[in-house]
């Protein structure tokens, strides 16, 4: 499929979408080869309007990056099904490199609610050989916040509790296999989003620190 339009009518069947085209819009759905894809395939949302800006001001390396051949490039990842309703995944700026396969933050978060754990931030690391690695934090809930606190050789056991939860439904790239860690709250800013870049730079320094250790402990070891 080239390009998908509607004419804005309102459906009256429930959805948790983010809704239909406004009258006027003409959308893409690229896929990462470039390719554009059908019905309920995931690709990056790419909008043409009479009514779109030509560009940002004073920011040429944005502009370029953004308004291409007409069309502007939305950084969302999104599905269109046959209602033409869009279903966002999540922001291309958020998704995580694994081996080559694209990971949505969002969706591991989804699926972590099934677990008496939130909020959660699932953000990625870098690695040397796969690229990226997912990380998880969690905050738990008070119950087992208690028994960690009670029984700290219990932390251990709970996160491989929730990594089996995961690899259990999920593909094996997609498993937590950059770590969990509990914590007693995520960044978010005031309006509620999570500021997944921040917690990217906590995970960093929390390895960083764990690296640090490990070394020291070996060199007294020795």
């Amino acid at each position: 499929m080239v390009a998908m339009e509607t004419n804005g009518e309102q459906r009256d069947k429930p959805s948790v979408s983010a809704g239909v085209l406004l009258p006027g819009i003409v959308a893409r759905i690229q896929k990462a080869d470039g390719t554009y894809a059908g019905f309920n395939e995931p690709g990056e949302l790419i909008v043409n309007t009479h009514s779109m800006a030509s560009g940002y001001s004073n920011n040429e390396e944005a502009t370029e990056e953004t308004f291409v051949d007409g069309w502007v490039r939305t950084g969302d990842e999104v599905t269109i099904n046959e209602n033409m309703e869009i279903f966002i995944i999540d922001r291309l700026k958020e998704m995580l490199k694994v081996r080559s396969f694209q990971v949505a933050p969002a969706e591991m978060e989804a699926h972590l609610v099934d677990h008496p754990f939130f909020p959660r931030c699932v953000v990625g690391i870098p690695h040397e050989f796969h690229g990226e690695l997912p990380f998880a934090f969690i905050v738990p809930e008070k119950k087992a916040a208690a028994l960690i606190a009670k029984y700290p050789e219990e932390e251990a056991e709970l996160r491989d509790i929730i990594a089996k939860h995961v690899t259990d439904h999920k593909l094996p790239y997609k498993a937590l296999s950059g770590g969990i860690e509990f914590v007693s709250s995520v960044p978010k800013a005031d309006s509620g989003k999570l500021l997944r870049r921040v917690a990217r730079e906590n995970a960093k320094k929390l390895l960083a620190e764990r690296a640090e250790q490990a070394a020291a402990a070996s060199h007294v070891a020795a």
